[in-house]
């Protein structure tokens, strides 16, 4: 692969709700806040504290999922 060329995009096996499974870790500090977080009943998972945030900062960016 030349030095300018783009790596290929790993294809997950799209679902019916066509969405993609993402990972990441984080700090313990970090997720004793988001844990915080949860606890305040405004988030079920951490995912859905995860997906509120990328909306959140998408549309702050102009971007249109």
């Amino acid at each position: 692969m030349g030095q300018n060329e783009e790596k290929p995009r790993k294809k997950f096996r799209r679902t019916a709700q066509d969405t993609y499974p993402i990972s990441t870790r984080v700090t313990n500090e970090m997720m004793d806040a988001i844990d915080k977080i949860l606890e305040t009943g405004n988030y079920l998972r951490v995912s859905d504290y995860l997906r509120d945030l990328i909306r959140k900062d998408l549309e702050s960016r102009n971007v249109s999922p």
